[in-house]
């Protein structure tokens, strides 16, 4: 019995032994292998190698009961937790290796796709199957009864369209067919955009800022309408005030429209977008040094007339129902 323990736990056996199922133990978990049970194994049979080792020593040294207490406690110490260790590093691989497997598989779920019977198109696979990659699933699926709109714009093309906002980006402004468009940065900078000049005086009757936080501010003093619906519009910094007991007025957020009693437009300011904006109606230039008539500035569709006498085809197309009190804010159908 001693020879046989003097051979296991031998210096030559001990070293050779522990060496191996130490080295192997680092080696199994590795991605060729994955035996990560295999390897505890070998860490726990080192472990016990050396406690036995230590265990035959204390048995069979002459040093004194005091030495051989703390070597035993200092040796069973240390190797428990260098089996510990090993058995944690074990165990983290492991869920390291299933956490990347697991990624892997939510990416694209593999679905198969069967196809049998004398009609059966031919795939191309093993046993007429095929392997379809199927995207994952939305982050954020619409709710039952959500609206698209109330959907996050992440949704859609990783955030959606929108019109920039860098300073050389163009504010555009429409007058009917007459466009007119300064960089953003010069409104930021306090230089308006001025769409509209009118006669040798250079009158500037409409003016475009906006304020530090890139909101447009529309400003305006005209005289609008044809001659039996004639009205003053003072409009500043998108506050209005329209002087006349014969038109209505209608408005929201977007758009502001001055309209007769029948509803018929006769001045418009659209914000299209939040770099653009449209102007359309009638508005005064002044008078004829010929003929002393009234010369009107026509502005509708893509089209711009200046005259006294009204186009033909000069119309406007609702953007608001009427009367004003009742749908104020409703926009035509």
């Amino acid at each position: 019995m001693h020879r046989l323990l003097d051979l296991v736990f031998g210096e030559f056996a001990t070293g050779v032994g522990v060496s191996f199922l130490t080295a192997a133990g680092l080696t199994l978990p590795a991605d060729e292998y994955k035996a990560f049970r295999a390897a505890k194994v070998c860490f726990v049979f080192a472990a016990v190698w050396l406690w036995g080792k230590a265990l035959m020593w204390s048995l069979f040294t002459h040093e004194n009961p005091y030495i051989r207490t703390i070597t035993i406690f200092l040796v069973f110490g240390m190797v428990g937790v260098l089996l510990m260790e090993a058995l944690f590093l074990t165990d983290r691989r492991k869920a390291s290796l299933s956490e990347s497997s697991t990624s892997g598989r939510n990416e694209i779920a593999p679905n198969k796709q069967l196809s049998s019977g004398p009609n059966s198109p031919n795939i191309i696979g093993n046993n007429n199957t095929v392997n379809i990659g199927v995207a994952p699933p939305a982050k954020n699926p619409p709710k039952k009864g959500e609206k698209a709109s109330d959907i996050a714009e992440g949704a859609f093309l990783g955030g959606g369209f929108r019109e920039g906002k860098a300073d050389t980006d163009l504010i555009g402004v429409r007058v009917g067919g007459a466009y007119a468009a300064n960089p953003r940065g010069w409104l930021k900078n306090g230089t308006p955009l001025i769409p509209l000049v009118i006669g040798p005086e250079k009158y500037t009757p409409i003016k475009i800022g906006m304020d530090k936080n890139g909101k447009l501010l529309f400003t305006c003093a005209l005289i609008g309408g044809d001659e039996s619906n004639p009205f003053q519009v003072q409009i500043t910094n998108n506050v209005f005030n329209v002087v006349s007991g014969f038109v209505q007025k209608n408005y929201n957020d977007a758009a502001l429209e001055v309209a007769d009693d029948n509803g018929v437009p006769l001045f418009q300011v659209i914000q299209e977008g939040p770099n653009q904006l449209r102007i359309n109606g009638v508005f005064v230039l002044g008078s004829s040094s010929a003929t002393g008539k009234i010369i009107r500035l026509w502005a509708w569709g893509k089209n711009q007339a200046t005259d006294s006498e009204r186009p033909k085809d000069f119309v406007l197309k609702p953007i608001f129902k009427y009367p004003a009190w009742k749908y104020l804010g409703k926009y035509a159908d």
